[in-house]
């Protein structure tokens, strides 16, 4: 299997060395760029391949979402930096000439340049795949422990799971819609989350770490023969709950489809391969996956149902969807499967996890 490129994106121009080219010569000293290569497939930042006589690099413009205070692109070096002195495999942030971690552009849009990992991007879920997934996310959590470097805060809260402006922001979005033809399309979906939304406050979910952000199947990378590497995407990284970023990633690597119901055996080989690594707070994760299992699924459905009233979500399909609106209600009704199946087979799933934890959830 051949490698290919992080991050696994499809190839929209290539040969011309163009705006790229022109900003690494000004700001970087990378040598010669033979060849400079547009990324598409990715939903935020504008990413590019490209090869100089020194290597192979990344190169991303970063969406305004994350500021222009080049923030986002400190946090992943100091994240990086900490992963590589322990022997962790991840792209790396290359300083500019000048020293920094990033340059401006006119827009005030950072622009950061990384180290490219050779890899494939994620292969079929299978038990195998989905456990060296779990055992990729447990190096990282397992790092993050030992002296972890000091974060600056820049994710907005909304993104962080286990926050409690999800749900205020949901309930903003009701109130403002009430009395029009969106909210009473999706009432009975709404009416049907209420046990969820009255068990949202109050909850522990363990302590707290440096987390990735969105250790979603596609952000992993993985050798040739389907052993785990390392993940990437790091404009997410703050501090948060290890065990509510477990099960996001169990959510999404369990999914056939990325939206289809979760399949428990996938569930059992990801968790198994996250406790291989950090043995030591198998225990905890047990008692408190099921609940956060629960509460990021939950979390998805409603900021999908705020983005449907909204439509202010910053991608939009227009080859599948005729506006945003409905766009980000299939989502969440896609969602809104995976939550009801998780309650269905709660017994099912506590009786996994009591058998890989040793606790009885």
């Amino acid at each position: 299997m051949p490698d290919l490129l992080w991050p696994p994106m499809a190839a929209a121009e290539g040969g011309r060395i163009g705006e790229v080219g022109l900003i690494l010569a000004a700001h970087y000293d990378l040598g010669q760029v033979l060849r400079s290569q547009a990324l598409t497939g990715g939903r935020i930042n504008r990413t590019w391949r490209v090869d100089t006589d020194r290597g192979v690099y990344v190169v991303q413009r970063l969406h305004s979402v994350f500021g222009g205070d080049g923030h986002v692109v400190e946090n992943a070096r100091r994240v990086t930096d900490h992963l590589a002195a322990k022997g962790i495999l991840a792209p790396q942030v290359v300083p500019a000439r000048s020293g920094r971690t990033f340059i401006s552009d006119q827009e005030t849009r950072p622009w950061r340049v990384m180290t490219f990992i050779p890899g494939n991007p994620a292969p079929d879920r299978t038990p195998k795949t989905v456990f060296e997934a779990g055992r990729v996310l447990g190096r990282w959590h397992r790092v993050m422990r030992d002296n972890p470097p000091k974060l600056l805060s820049v994710l907005p809260a909304a993104y962080m799971h286990g926050h409690p402006l999800v749900a205020a922001q949901f309930q903003q979005a009701i109130q403002k819609f009430h009395h029009t033809d969106k909210y009473r399309h999706v009432q009975e979906v709404i009416a049907a989350l209420e046990d969820q939304l009255a068990a949202w406050s109050g909850r522990n979910y363990g302590p707290v770490g440096i987390v990735h952000g969105d250790p979603k199947w596609e952000n992993i990378l993985f050798d040739a023969f389907g052993r785990g590497l390392c993940l990437v995407d790091l404009d997410t990284i703050h501090l948060g709950y290890p065990v509510l970023e477990v099960a996001d990633g169990l959510r999404s690597w369990s999914a056939q489809a990325g939206q289809e119901p979760l399949a428990v055996d996938l569930l059992e080989a990801g968790l198994a391969g996250y406790i291989k690594e950090v043995p030591d707070v198998a225990r905890s994760i047990g008692r408190f996956l099921v609940a956060g299992l629960k509460r990021v699924v939950l979390e998805l459905i409603l900021r999908y149902l705020t983005d449907y009233f909204e439509e202010s979500y910053f991608f939009w399909d227009r080859n599948m969807f005729s506006s945003l609106a409905e766009q980000n209600l299939a989502q969440a009704l896609a969602r809104k499967t995976v939550l009801d199946q998780v309650m269905i087979q709660e017994n099912d799933i506590l009786q996994m996890v009591t058998i890989l934890t040793g606790h009885q959830a």
